[in-house]
């Protein structure tokens, strides 16, 4: 088991199994330099994935509590030099479709700014994902990102219950989710949403009202999930502490099953109205 970033634990891996003396684990608490964060050997494809994956960075300061991003690749945002994702990019020999795998791509407005500058004469296609309230103040991302050759954003609205919204630390508004699509869209481009259900506010109307205002909304597609409090995260350490789990079978933990006993429905409701949903 290879436990935090591999570009300094996998080697040593490799290295004792070629002398047969693999351990159990492999730990790294460091966060490499995203300077020294080596480039994909795309040469060595036989076939090319359908999507072609493209990091620019890693970290997520946003610290939302049911999410796994800062616990696995810390909170400090960590930026790969322009110039490097560009000649990544540049390796991909396809046209169309590249997905640009950063939780956000909007951390810092400047950085993403600069990087659909100089990705407008590649020509490619390609998705990201972006952070409401950023891209609702900065329209300029928006323009900026279709002349870069984007076609869709994938935006995590989570949930349409503002009290579950800041319960959980994000810090942006319901009433922002219509204004946000039909920006994206009058700029040639999709909106693919992310929601969750299962949060404390959740009731079991929750379900019907998601789908209706996804409809309303315009979005081009979406994604329902189950709420997951996944080891590590602020809402296991709040479910664990008021006895809410309800079981630790792991390969449940996948987004479609329920594993604490939610506040507002019994976990049958809240798996059986999902499924209709999802």
């Amino acid at each position: 088991v290879v436990i935090g970033e591999a570009e300094t634990t996998f080697p040593r891996l490799l290295k004792d199994y070629e002398k047969n003396q693999l351990k159990k684990f492999y730990y790294s608490k460091e966060k490499i330099c995203p300077e020294n964060i080596p480039l994909p050997k795309r040469e060595v494809e036989e076939i090319y994935p359908l999507i072609a994956g493209v990091q620019t960075s890693r970290g997520c300061p946003y610290n939302c509590k049911f999410c796994t991003l800062a616990q696995v690749n810390g909170a400090s945002y960590r930026a790969i030099p322009i110039k490097k994702v560009i000649e990544d990019i540049n390796r991909i020999p396809r046209k169309f479709l590249i997905m640009i795998h950063d939780s956000s791509l909007t951390i810092s407005t400047e950085y993403v700014k600069q990087l659909f500058k100089e990705m407008i004469s590649l020509k490619k296609k390609f998705m990201c994902y972006g952070s409401i309230p950023v891209l609702i103040e900065n329209e300029e991302i928006i323009e900026l990102s279709k002349k870069a050759g984007c076609i869709y954003w994938a935006l995590g609205f989570e949930t349409i219950t503002q009290k579950s919204l800041n319960e959980v630390n994000k810090n942006y508004k319901v009433e922002q989710y219509g204004r946000i699509v039909k920006k994206i869209k009058q700029n040639g481009m999709g909106v693919f949403g992310s929601f969750v259900f299962g949060f404390d506010h959740d009731t079991p109307d929750v379900f019907e009202t998601t789908l209706q205002k996804v409809q309303s909304w315009g979005i081009d597609a979406a994604e329902f999930n189950i709420l997951i409090p996944f080891p590590g995260t602020e809402i296991y350490k709040t479910f664990e502490e008021q006895g809410r789990i309800l079981h630790k079978d792991w390969s449940k933990y996948d987004l479609q099953h329920v594993v604490f006993q939610p506040k507002n429905m019994t976990p049958e409701e809240l798996f059986n109205l999902s499924l209709i949903h999802i």
